[in-house]
């Protein structure tokens, strides 16, 4: 059932950013649905270090996926919100080695996930400032026989 909403949100999150067209932050959606949807598919139903350790792994992947892809903002609170997803995985390891109740790991795990969404949604200033320099950088870098301008930059971009 957490999967499934998390798989929702993500989607979600991935088609709100197509409609903005936004395209660094479509990649960083689809870097988060693909490292959850393997993990999903091939581990959801294991249990003990197989579940919770291939959990930590998909979030590490997305951190290191991320580092190599994108210097945004928004990549930098992914890769924090994944690495909580580590810590997260490893205190549901131990409670289940310790024969505790899931309850307190799924709601932290649920936590997460609605952070993640609300962060692939939500534009923060800082944000705006990198849409608008990759804008930049993507449409008006190039001169119109292809070389590149030698305008002087003017705007916050670097």
């Amino acid at each position: 059932m957490l999967s499934a909403i998390g798989a929702a949100l993500l989607v979600c999150a991935l088609v709100v950013n197509i409609l903005h067209r936004s395209g660094y932050r479509v990649m960083i959606c689809l870097i988060v649905i693909l490292s959850t949807a393997v993990h999903t598919h091939f581990f959801y139903n294991d249990v003990s270090f197989s579940y919770y350790g291939t959990a930590a792994i998909a979030n590490l992947c997305v951190i290191l996926f991320l580092s190599l892809a994108s210097k945004s903002p928004l990549a930098t609170s992914i890769q924090i919100i994944n690495l909580a997803g580590i810590i997260v995985s490893m205190v549901g390891y131990v409670m289940y080695e310790t024969y505790q109740e899931a309850h307190a790991y799924n709601a932290m795990a649920f936590s997460l996930i609605i952070i993640e969404f609300l962060r692939l949604i939500v534009r923060t200033s800082n944000d705006r400032i990198h849409d608008v320099c990759e804008d930049d950088r993507l449409h008006h870098g190039l001169s119109v026989d292809g070389n590149i301008s030698n305008s002087t930059n003017t705007s916050r971009c670097k």
